[in-house]
């Protein structure tokens, strides 16, 4: 793609230097002559990619702030794309070079599919996976190889099902939703009843798990099913790789939840809150809208909405600085 129509795609942007054609988006330590590298640090974008002097990239993505006063390229210089954020323009930039997944409608003859399951003609369904009894495969759907559809679940139409990836018996993938490899939904919660001979035995899960429209669901991840009702991921909510939803939570819409968090049983998650890596919820517990938990973090006790905590127990952000400034201090 040249460079001046990839800088009418991302909107706001100009084209310092010469209109040269680039072929993909790298890093600038890894770039190569036909690539543009975006320059992310502070005060970084030079004509002659000072603050990066040993790229090779062809081309540079810099902030309109950081760009040199002296307007036009010196010549020898490589051309620049200069946009006023470059975080802001990273995403739009990617998009652009971003593979296509295309996968041939049908249903692969090595697939396992049950003959009362429903298959939409337009959906694919890969070698080697299964599809279950009165199972739904909506339009446009891609089941990948090795992925496994229980009875009765619904994949709606535009969901990608990764490979190796498990949704059981009874759950709901919504519209463009993405379960990504190795994922697991509508397992059993982790419900035991210890009797006075003290041998922990299994409490039924009789609920389901329903994942909203456009929401994703990292590889490695668990969404548990209720023990009776509905586990709930809600639309544009986003689970990172290895996250744990326990057996009736409901995560909001546009929520975020970083990698190996784990919330336990019967956990709200507000509309677009936000949680660190390996946060930690106790059960019953609610986390407002918008809210933010830092990461490592452990929630014993409600979070307010809007509200920022850290540390454990969690509490409100800047106690714990003050907190751990004075462990220090005392130390």
């Amino acid at each position: 793609m040249r460079l001046a129509a990839i800088c009418h795609a991302l909107g706001g942007a100009r084209l310092v230097g010469e209109d040269i054609e680039v072929r993909g988006v790298a890093a600038p330590e890894h770039a190569g002559p036909d690539e543009i590298a975006p320059i992310l640090g502070s005060g970084s974008g030079s004509g002659s990619g000072a603050a990066n002097p040993r790229t090779s990239a062809g081309a540079l993505l810099v902030a309109e702030k950081s760009f040199r006063a002296t307007p036009g390229a010196l010549p020898g210089e490589r051309p620049e794309i200069v946009v006023p954020d470059v975080r802001g323009a990273l995403r739009p930039l990617l998009e652009l070079f971003a593979p296509t997944v295309v996968r041939p409608a049908g249903v692969d003859p090595r697939a396992a599919v049950d003959a009362s399951a429903c298959v939409d003609a337009s959906a694919h369904v890969g070698p080697f996976a299964v599809v279950g009894a009165g199972a739904t495969i909506g339009v446009g759907a891609i089941v990948e190889s090795h992925a496994v559809v229980g009875a009765g679940a619904i994949v709606e139409s535009g969901a990608r099902l990764f490979p190796h990836c498990i949704v059981l018996d009874g759950c709901r993938v919504g519209e463009d939703a993405v379960v990504g490899p190795g994922a697991v939904v509508g397992f059993d919660g982790f419900g035991y009843d210890v009797g006075v001979d003290g041998v922990p035995r299994r409490i039924p899960s009789l609920g389901r798990v329903e994942i909203g429209a456009r929401a994703e669901i990292g590889a490695n991840a668990t969404v548990d099913r209720a023990t009776l009702g509905v586990t709930r991921v809600g639309h544009d909510a986003k689970l990172d790789d290895q996250v744990h939803v326990g057996h009736g939570c409901d995560v909001g819409e546009s929520a975020l939840l970083c990698g190996q968090t784990g919330l336990a049983g019967s956990v709200r998650v507000g509309e677009g809150a936000m949680l660190g890596g390996q946060v930690g919820v106790a059960d019953h517990l609610s986390i407002g809208a918008r809210a933010r938990v830092a990461a490592k973090s452990g929630v014993t006790r409600d979070v307010a909405a809007g509200d920022t905590v850290a540390g454990y127990p969690a509490m409100p952000r800047v106690r714990w600085l003050r907190a751990i400034a004075a462990l220090r201090r005392g130390a």
